[in-house]
């Protein structure tokens, strides 16, 4: 970014520079005849050629240094991009259709139904869902099946697990030049809210799905489909909100590929798992519920002396001393139910949501949304190991608000 920044700015200005040396060197040529010469020196004619002298030669060599130096900034900087671009091997570099972003709409409700996956999966890459919930909290169909499990045969050298993009494509593209993203050599799995926010929610997951990254469902994914399926709040409208124009530019394959993201990626053989928003202690995955999975960013304690629940929230006021981030619970002694007679071990959990605490670092939890959206970063964790990596945000999209 910054050889970039030195290429597009200061190398023109050196040009610039460049040119006014050239074009003044005559004007002074022209007046150093005129020279006062008794108050430079007693001998004037000396002077005055020394002085065309010095000064012409030292024009021509600060300029041709200058010049040269940018010129090789220049160059690097050329060779710098092409060399980043070459880690894509999968298309350009910014994804940017020419002509603008109107794209037909695609089908309409009746043809694709908002059904879940269709998908048949083997038992051994899913974890059974015991909550039997059959629509998302926005009115969607769960997908099918809600946990799926990454195992080691299709684990690649690194996994790369991503924060919450918003549609800030760029950036996203930008991260993986940064963390030397390779194809043959990474597995990028998302933490879910790819879409609204940022300004090409349409385009990200055209991206993710065609470069086949893996992903699981954020809430605003989930506000997608039901904006373009018209359920929940968006049931009976003719006309979309602003905000949700871009499900219209979204393909079929599009819409297949986000309506079935599962709640939760599994890596077994890391110990680790990836979910949008978090999970709630005491509770195995499969017993974890869709509003907790893509909402919940605190827990209280609920019931009396007798007693005593944990209870997810979207959002606690700051004075509620009760509440504390589910992540610093989840990270806790202990061990969840496993629904039978043998104790699982808590995974390692990464996931977003939260831009208000940012980065979020715990025991067994690891928070990664860094409010890119808002102009802050954009973040991702490299496995094994746990190294993260950040880019700036080009921009602020838009402005934090209550819960972020």
């Amino acid at each position: 970014m910054f050889v970039e920044m030195v290429s597009s700015v200061y190398t023109k200005f050196t040009f610039l520079l460049a040119a006014m040396l050239y074009a003044s060197l005559p004007v002074i040529r022209a007046l150093s005849p005129f020279l006062p010469p008794v108050s430079l020196a007693p001998h004037p004619q000396r002077l005055r050629t020394m002085l065309r002298s010095r000064y012409s030669k030292g024009s021509y060599i600060a300029m041709l240094t200058l010049t040269t130096c940018f010129a090789l900034v220049h160059l690097y900087s050329q060779y710098a991009s092409a060399r980043n671009a070459m880690a894509f091997q999968t298309g350009p570099l910014l994804f940017k259709r020419p002509g603008g972003l109107s794209l037909p709409l695609p089908l309409s409700p009746s043809s694709l139904s908002s059904s879940s996956s269709t998908t048949t999966c083997p038992p051994s890459s899913y974890i059974p869902c015991v909550i039997n919930e059959t629509f998302t909290p926005c009115g969607t169909l769960m997908p099918n099946p809600v946990h799926r499990i990454l195992p080691r045969s299709n684990v690649k050298e690194r996994i790369l697990i991503i924060g919450d993009v918003h549609g800030c494509l760029e950036e996203l593209q930008s991260l993986l030049i940064k963390a030397n993203y390779s194809p043959q050599q990474d597995t990028v799995i998302l933490v879910g809210d790819l879409v609204n926010k940022g300004p090409l929610s349409a385009e990200t997951v055209q991206y993710c799905r065609e470069n086949n990254f893996l992903s699981v469902r954020g809430n605003h994914d989930d506000s997608a489909l039901s904006a373009f399926f018209r359920t929940g709040k968006f049931k009976g409208m003719a006309t979309l909100p602003p905000a949700y124009e871009y499900v219209t530019k979204l393909k079929e394959e599009d819409v297949k590929w986000l309506n079935a993201l599962p709640y939760t990626w599994s890596i077994p053989h890391m110990g680790v798992a990836v979910v949008h928003a978090g999970m709630l202690p005491g509770r195995s995955i499969g017993r974890q519920t869709a509003s907790d999975m893509s909402r919940m960013r605190s827990v209280v304690k609920r019931g009396g002396e007798g007693e005593k629940w944990l209870e997810g929230v979207d959002y606690i006021r700051e004075n509620e001393e009760e509440a504390a981030p589910w992540a610093k619970v989840w990270s806790e002694e202990g061990k969840e139910e496993g629904g039978g007679e043998v104790e699982q071990e808590r995974p390692h959990l990464y996931f977003g949501h939260d831009a208000r605490r940012g980065i979020q670092v715990e025991r067994k939890a690891t928070g990664l949304d860094t409010g890119c959206c808002y102009g802050r970063e954009l973040t991702l964790a490299v496995l094994p190991g746990g190294e993260r990596v950040s880019v700036k945000a080009f921009r602020a999209y838009q402005m934090p608000h209550g819960k972020e």
